[in-house]
């Protein structure tokens, strides 16, 4: 049979090295990157296909939940979690049938984690395990309350844009445009669902086509049939339809 392509994602050399030492004597198993970082995981995956991805969840800048919500696949890698998570944290994994390795990893428990990755390769069940896994991470994004930043793909770079720097998202056919100070990024998703994941204190949706960080109003007004026009600080101009009035109102009384 065909090797199964693997990626190890830790920003600690020590666990990369550990998990690789781990899977030398595989002969199955064909390491084919290792990644330091979230931003360099987004772009293995998306590059390579593998599939098998041993990934490190406490990563800086982004982690490996954030990395696999990020993802726009329509099949996934199958994924082993390697954390140092505490034991109610862990509670997610053993709840949604996910695998994890504490660190530091235990010999036997990896060899059992692997082989159970390998059956559910094998028996193609990516549909069961993609169901679990979408689950966990949802669980997960809960926990973490609203989204903190953005991957995109900007003139073939991958840019982490941190929710703080952006003041305006505006619908642009079946993209979002993300708007910051400096510059703008275009983000294939809908509008209502960014909506979801941003926290309603900072941010509010007042058009079917744009929601607004609400610390950048500078001031609003009635125009007709109780439509509102909005100022912003930077002298943009926007109008607050009255389907979202009721909801723009109370987040600024906040």
């Amino acid at each position: 049979m065909n090797k199964l392509r693997v990626i190890i994602v830790d920003d600690e050399y020590l666990a990369r090295n550990g998990i690789r030492y781990l899977l030398e004597n595989e002969a199955e198993i064909e390491i084919i990157s290792e990644c330091k970082d979230g931003v360099e995981a987004y772009d293995s995956i998306l590059k390579y296909n593998p599939d098998l991805v041993f990934l490190d969840i406490q990563m800086p800048g982004l982690n490996g939940f954030e990395v696999i919500a990020s993802l726009k696949m329509k099949k996934l890698p199958y994924f082993i979690f390697v954390t140092a998570y505490d034991e109610f944290a862990l509670q997610a994994f053993k709840v949604h049938a996910i695998d994890y390795l504490l660190k530091p990893v235990n010999g036997e428990l990896f060899v059992a984690a692997l082989s159970r990755a390998k059956q559910l390769i094998k028996a193609e069940q990516n549909e069961v395990f993609n169901s679990r896994l979408n689950d966990l991470i949802s669980d997960s994004s809960k926990q973490e309350n609203y989204l903190k930043r953005i991957i995109v793909k900007d003139r073939g770079k991958t840019i982490v844009v941190d929710i703080d720097k952006i003041i305006l998202f505006t619908a642009d056919g079946d993209y979002v445009k993300i708007h910051t100070k400096k510059e703008n990024y275009l983000f294939r998703e809908r509008l209502s669902k960014i909506s979801e994941k941003l926290d309603p204190s900072v941010f509010c949706r007042i058009h079917r086509s744009t929601i607004i960080r609400l610390n950048q109003v500078l001031e609003f007004q009635p125009i007709s049939k109780g439509d509102y026009f909005i100022k912003t600080k930077d002298d943009q101009q926007f109008t607050l339809s009255r389907s979202y009035r009721s909801q723009f109102l109370q987040a600024l009384n906040q």
